[in-house]
């Protein structure tokens, strides 16, 4: 499907995408090119501050007037040539302390049905963000199917509903989303699990604030792709996973979920926190360690497993702060390493070191090596000399 043209509202052609396949993610979306966006970026990025404070003056002037629908057409067209900023901005929320909420929101509600560009899309959900109501999830939940054009609004904007409608509405965007944009709705029921919580660590036991959240956060937090390094030890303690793991009942959910956070702190240096950093690592390693030993062999299963014995099997990296009491670290390394020879496992770790796509492959190969699970040999790529 083609990109909307000129005067087509992204929120139609987000809609248009959405209803072939109601429950996965948009397909082919492509999005109006804005050739100058990167030029004023890079003009404005010493003035940053500023972008907030422009857009609110467009608002403004806008909201000082009698509104209609050439007027909204126009505050369309001024959008388009404003930097707006993906985040709740000062200058944007102090609009509410000049504007009656009301106007805020029918405002903010045009311009998300109606707005024929990024910028304008972006303003309306910055005008929701404080001002919405349960009664605009389905809007917000359309346009933030598009992604990370909008950056964190959308989450920002369900967010600050009731918990009733916030946790629903943001576990629904985030499974229906990849990415960045998936990454700012898990912080989101991050702080609706925890809001006494401030990262990168807040220590000790603490109250569930939202049940919902954490038991989304449970099951459904971390996906297939790249981006969970950047919540996964947040969730580990949001959530209060530890908890979960070491019931001994725990469903397969909660340990596949709990087994792809953990092999993502292994391997998010620079994005979050790593597994070092967590106070109960050893805790949550030794249950998972327990629990996944009893379920039946995934190539899913088969590389968080193989991850953390390969995290656990370098003396040099961070494994080493994790060796509390002494020996814990060799034994779990010796616990993973084991159930990686298990019946069934090795099929699955030979699958994906055949991974037809991406780098799994290579990947795989390293941490069998080191884990001492494959002898030393040259990797997937490597060419022989003549």
């Amino acid at each position: 499907m083609t990109a909307p043209g000129a005067r087509v509202p992204l929120y139609e052609y987000a809609l248009r995408l959405h209803r072939p396949n109601p429950d996965g993610l948009l397909r082919e979306v492509v999005l109006p090119p804005e050739p100058d966006r990167g030029q004023r970026y890079r003009r404005d990025l010493a003035e940053v501050r500023l972008r907030g404070a422009r857009t609110a003056a467009v608002l403004d002037q806008r909201l000082g007037r009698p509104l209609s629908p050439a007027s909204l057409r126009l505050l369309d067209s001024a959008l388009a040539q404003v930097p707006v900023p993906r985040h709740r901005d000062p200058a944007v929320r102090d609009l509410s302390r000049r504007h009656p909420p009301a106007l805020l929101r029918t405002v903010g509600r045009w311009l998300v049905r109606h707005g024929t560009g990024r910028e304008a899309v972006a303003a309306g959900l910055a005008l929701l963000a404080g001002t919405a109501v349960e009664s605009d999830v389905p809007l917000i939940l359309t346009v933030g199917l598009l992604g990370s054009p909008f950056g964190r609004l959308p989450a920002d904007a369900l967010e600050r509903l009731p918990n009733a409608a916030a946790t629903p509405a943001l576990g629904r965007l985030a499974e229906r989303t990849t990415g960045t944009a998936r990454t700012h709705c898990v912080h989101a029921l991050n702080r609706l699990a925890d809001p006494r919580a401030h990262y990168p660590w807040w220590q000790g036991p603490h109250p569930l604030a939202d049940p919902q959240a954490v038991h989304w956060l449970r099951r459904r937090a971390a996906d297939h792709g790249d981006s969970n390094g950047y919540f996964a030890a947040e969730t580990l303690v949001a959530a209060d996973v530890e908890r979960a793991i070491a019931d001994p009942h725990a469903d397969s959910e909660v340990v596949d979920q709990t087994g792809r956070l953990l092999r993502a702190t292994t391997d998010c240096a620079g994005t979050g926190a790593t597994l070092a950093r967590l106070d109960n690592a050893r805790e949550l390693l030794t249950h998972y360690a327990d629990h996944v030993g009893r379920l039946a062999p995934t190539a899913d299963r088969c590389r968080s497993v193989l991850a953390l014995a390969g995290h656990l099997a370098d003396p040099r990296g961070e494994a080493a702060a994790l060796d509390r009491p002494p020996g814990g670290r060799a034994a779990l390394l010796t616990q993973l390493a084991a159930l990686l020879r298990e019946p069934g496992w090795p099929a699955r770790l030979a699958e994906l070191t055949a991974w037809p796509t991406g780098n799994l492959a290579g990947w795989s190969l390293l941490a069998a090596r080191r884990t001492g699970l494959l002898p030393d040999g040259p990797g997937p790529r490597a060419r022989r000399r003549r």
